[in-house]
Order: structure tokens, then C-alpha cells, then sequence
């Protein structure tokens, strides 16, 4: 979990030393409950609810469990673009600022349109403030969104073109990582 918790704490201070007015809130890194292993991989994020008073995420990264499996694929280079992208200023941000509005209608209506186009500006925005100590980083940065490109094909010629499973996890390369196989058989 250290490994998960520095780059989520150097976010967080490069957070408050770059930008002011963030919402309070906690980020709890924890590792993925044994049950949602086969959902999560890698690492997701948990929102506060939207019309809860605790201002509190969940931050779960699937630790390594020895050698490459489909419960814990984990790269330690990968590790600072996705504690951007799920927590600062990535979504716990977004999701703190959305509970902190008025509108009930803003606190409870929202798109991955609009939460992943967010991430995926903090990962460039945090890119271009030098973030990233090295380039293996930097890379990992850019195979998410290259990873993200693919999933928007995928999304679209499974649900509109008639593109079948099996095309899709031929185009995937039909990588545990990133969810094909569970994906898949979620419907």
C-alpha cells in the first residue's frame, strides 16, 4: 500500500501548493476488498455519496500478489498517473466539488463523459506541472490514454456497429488489466 499512498500524498501537496479553494475532504488508500478483485484489477475510486455529510473516499489499489495474475497486475511506474486520475485532482476532486454544491441535481447527475474527460485533463495538466519524476511514468500516463482511445472504439462498435466479444478482445489484446474478461461477462 506504500507504494499506492506516496504518489497519492505528493498529488495531494503539490494540490495545495499549486492551486487553492479545493473542497475538504479524506482519501483513504486501502487495499481492494478480496470480492472486488475480479472488478478492480488495478485500482478504482470510491465517491463519497452525493448527499452524504462524511466527505470521505475510498482509493483501492489490488496489490501484487507475486507473480503477473488477473488479481493484481501492478506496475509501480504506473502507479502516479492513475493516483492523479483517481484522486488529486482527478476524481475525489471532482466528486468533492460536486457534493459541495447546492443544486441537488448537480450533487447527483453525472457522465463518464464528464468525469473521465476530467481525469484524463488532470493526468495532462499534472504532465505539464512536472509531475512525473521519470519517464517510465510519463509513459504509463500515455498508455492510459491510449488504453482509453481503444476503449472508446470498443464501446461504440460493440454497442452500434455489430463488432462481436471476440473482435473486441482480439482489439483489446485481450489483457485481464484492463477488464476484457470481466468486461465481457458482465454484459
Amino acid at each position: 500500500m506504500s507504494s499506492a499512498r506516496k504518489p497519492v500524498e505528493l498529488a495531494s501537496s503539490w494540490r495545495s501548493a499549486a492551486w487553492s479553494g479545493f473542497p475538504d475532504g479524506d482519501l483513504e488508500v486501502v487495499d481492494t476488498p478480496r470480492f472486488l478483485r475480479p472488478l478492480v484489477p488495478f485500482a478504482a475510486y470510491e465517491a463519497p455519496g452525493a448527499m452524504a455529510a462524511d466527505r470521505s473516499g475510498m482509493f483501492y489499489v489490488t496489490s501484487p500478489n507475486g507473480a503477473r495474475s488477473s488479481e493484481g497486475l501492478y506496475c509501480m511506474h504506473e502507479v502516479a498517473a492513475t493516483a492523479i486520475h483517481e484522486a488529486y485532482p482527478g476524481h475525489h476532486l471532482q466528486m468533492l466539488t460536486a457534493q459541495a454544491q447546492q443544486s441537488t441535481i448537480r450533487r447527483v447527475l453525472w457522465t463518464p463523459v464528464t468525469v473521465e474527460g476530467w481525469a484524463l485533463y488532470c493526468e495532462e495538466l499534472m504532465a505539464e506541472e512536472g509531475y512525473f519524476a521519470s519517464l517510465e511514468q510519463r509513459l504509463f500516463q500515455r498508455l492510459h490514454l491510449l488504453w482509453r482511445a481503444t476503449r472508446i472504439v470498443l464501446d461504440v462498435g460493440l454497442h452500434t456497429r455489430g463488432m462481436t466479444p471476440a473482435e473486441a478482445t482480439g482489439l483489446h489484446g485481450g489483457s485481464p488489466r484492463h477488464g476484457s474478461e470481466p468486461s465481457r461477462s458482465r454484459g
